[in-house]
């Protein structure tokens, strides 16, 4: 993973060196994000085990009920758009978001019907890699608009806080982008709004237990810089 970020981070100050190049735009972003998280059975089953002191002392058996989770968080994030063509580009990115996964989790007695239900909280840090293809199916002397598609890599940093204050065991987590931006263009300086969903593949593992699949839709807005 180290290899990776190195790789990315090359790539990313290696455009900076190549500003020369047409249509080069360049940029910083700030990040907000809200959706929810798919909850693994894992995170239920570790939740129940250690919250044993929410239900009565009978011996009474417990289903689940509901459970229910919201993702929300910030960051910010470093970009270029590389011209690949006349409105193909590609654009990496390297960032970082805080992220906040309420959970709710709720189960109901067999043989009184009772529920019995608790809100929980965990947090996380991620390094985050994007890389997308984009094109401007805008493209005036004032205005871009520019959907993109692609894939991304996002390194969790630290441990998991909150409910759960444990080493998380994941290398790295993949997923992959769909979203769009506008540019509105004051001469070489650019107003940027963001919109994206981040669709999560794989789970965070924390304590060798599967918790959730982070997905998340991302507003953001920044500046850009132009390099004719």
């Amino acid at each position: 993973m180290k290899k990776i970020i190195a790789l990315v981070a090359t790539i990313f100050f290696a455009v900076i060196a190549v500003s020369a190049q047409p249509a080069l735009m360049m940029g910083v972003r700030g990040i907000y994000q809200s959706s929810g998280a798919s909850i693994e059975k894992q995170l239920w089953e570790l939740w129940y085990d250690s919250s044993q002191d929410i239900f009565p002392s009978n011996q009474y058996s417990h289903d689940v009920n509901t459970t229910s989770s919201d993702m929300n968080g910030g960051g910010f994030a470093l970009f270029a758009k590389i011209p690949l063509g006349k409105r193909f580009g590609a654009q990496i990115e390297f960032g970082y978001t805080y992220n906040s996964v309420g959970l709710e989790f709720s189960v109901e007695e067999y043989n009184t019907g009772t529920t019995y239900s608790t809100k929980e909280k965990t947090t996380f840090h991620t390094l985050n890699m994007p890389l997308m293809l984009t094109f401007d199916i805008v493209q005036t002397k004032n205005f871009i608009l520019t959907p993109m598609v692609g894939l991304y890599i996002a390194k969790p940093v630290g441990e998991a806080g909150g409910w759960l204050e444990a080493t998380i065991n994941n290398t790295a987590l993949f997923g992959a982008v769909f979203g769009g931006s506008m540019t509105l263009r004051f001469g070489s300086v650019g107003l940027v709004v963001d919109g994206r969903y981040n669709l999560g593949f794989n789970s965070l593992i924390v304590d060798n237990t599967e918790l959730f699949t982070p997905r998340a839709l991302q507003i953001s807005g920044g500046l850009a810089f132009m390099l004719n």
